[in-house]
């Protein structure tokens, strides 16, 4: 709500000192503003000499404007900002924006994860939008969860007991909710969503000891990290974060880093498909850590997911590194028998493949005010990308990459252009399983 217009012919002085600490021009403002409006799929942009007019006359642009200033100079100065220390008197915060880390200044244990869940509830989540993150606001939590020690969650609430066959049944729901992901995408999120919600209620209202305290966490984990990709593709991306960062929380309480490391590496994939490709080399390094003392099977999807972020700022080694990295620990968890857990038991051989197609991609670097994977040269790409599940060139990494060398092989071969051969021959190359390729090598 705007003030009164006799109010906003004054100067607003308050925002002017805001920009002077934080060494902003308007147009450094505006620009910023920008690339938070961009994150979350919004039309609508700031002219980058419109918060003159903000400064100078004392007008108040439309919501969610003026919730992104205040955000964005708390970050710049250090400290909170209030949203009426920035603007006019009468001047109203958007009720139906939120930011994707509202209310996680909570202590990393069990009381500040049911603290979470009761403050934002499925309801909340589902009616208001959340603005997506940058920086240290996305990527801290990815690394201070690793000093944070593990809780134990356990619970006296004033709901019964949880039973072996309440626990049963919420296997089965985590399980078929991650098959509907991998089968029809993000069609069935408000389901996953009402079954997150569920979980999150017995957490906080029933009775469990230790053992059952981390069951439930792990469940609630796992449908946090569906819901998330499932917003992820759906272009909610503030609020697949949200999910994300809940998730993360989720596996700490459960004493998971197999979890947590999954979580983090799709964070990785997502900061870079929406842009954030320095973000996104940090979490692709949070995660490898956490998975550190995981499972060859952990260790794989982890290292194939990071080949992403290093090819979208054509790092070659470190894509390299993560590829052929990934390719052992899949070919030697398959041969010793490795069982994986559940939401990683879709690692097979051509995983890695994910991220090689990706490296691919990403060369020739398409021009700046092109979007990702849009240059001249990328169609014949895409399209074997597409046939092995690339994550950045059709719609952010699949939970279980298709496995389809014969569209490959047409792509291949039926690309007009000059020169398209060579560049897709090595992703054809790379749909061969390793074992394969060692015995024929």
């Amino acid at each position: 709500m705007a003030p009164p217009a006799n109010e906003r012919l004054a100067r607003n002085e308050n925002l002017q000192l805001l920009m002077e600490r934080a060494g902003w021009r308007p147009e450094t403002l505006a620009r910023k503003v920008n690339l938070v409006l961009a994150g979350t799929r919004e039309k609508r942009r700031v002219h980058e000499k419109t918060p003159y007019r903000w400064l100078n006359r004392g007008e108040v642009p439309h919501a969610p404007v003026p919730d992104v200033v205040a955000y964005l100079l708390s970050r710049a100065i250090g400290e909170p900002v209030a949203f009426d220390q920035v603007w006019p008197p009468g001047t109203r915060p958007c009720a139906t924006w939120a930011w994707a880390d509202d209310g996680r200044d909570i202590p990393w244990d069990h009381q500040g994860l049911l603290q979470l869940l009761g403050e934002w509830s499925h309801t909340m989540l589902t009616r208001r939008r959340c603005l997506v993150l940058g920086g240290a606001a996305l990527t801290g939590a990815a690394w201070q969860w690793l000093d944070a020690p593990a809780p134990i969650p356990a619970l006296r609430g004033e709901g019964d007991q949880i039973t072996p066959e309440t626990l049963s049944l919420i296997d089965t729901i985590v399980a078929g909710a991650q098959s509907l992901d991998e089968k029809h995408g993000s069609g069935a999120a408000d389901f996953v969503a009402s079954q997150f919600n569920a979980v999150a209620r017995l957490l906080r209202r029933s009775s469990y000891d230790a053992k059952t305290g981390q069951r439930l966490c792990t469940a609630l984990g796992q449908l946090a990290q569906t819901s998330g990709w499932m917003a992820h593709e759906a272009a909610r991306d503030g609020q697949a974060q949200r999910w994300f960062l809940t998730g993360l929380r989720a596996a700490h309480s459960a004493g998971d880093p197999a979890l947590a490391a999954g979580i983090i590496a799709l964070m990785s994939n997502q900061a870079t498909t929406i842009g954030k490709s320095a973000e996104a080399i940090q979490l692709a390094a949070a995660a490898q850590e956490a998975a550190r003392g995981c499972s060859r099977s952990v260790r794989a999807i982890v290292s194939a997911r990071s080949c992403l972020a290093y090819a979208d700022v054509g790092d070659s080694a470190g894509f390299h590194r993560s590829r052929d990295g990934a390719m052992e620990l899949i070919t030697r968890a398959a041969e010793e028998g490795e069982q994986p857990p559940g939401w990683a038991s879709h690692v097979t051989p051509s995983e890695p493949a994910v991220g090689a197609a990706a490296r691919h991609l990403a060369q020739p670097r398409p021009h700046p005010r092109r979007r990702p994977g849009r240059g001249r040269r990328s169609g014949p790409i895409r399209a074997a990308a597409a046939a092995v599940g690339d994550v950045g060139a059709v719609r952010g990494p699949t939970r279980r990459p298709p496995r389809r060398p014969g569209a490959a092989r047409a792509a291949h071969h039926r690309s007009p252009r000059p020169g398209a051969r060579h560049r897709t021959a090595p992703c054809l190359k790379l749909l061969q399983p390793p074992v394969q390729r060692l015995a024929s090598a």
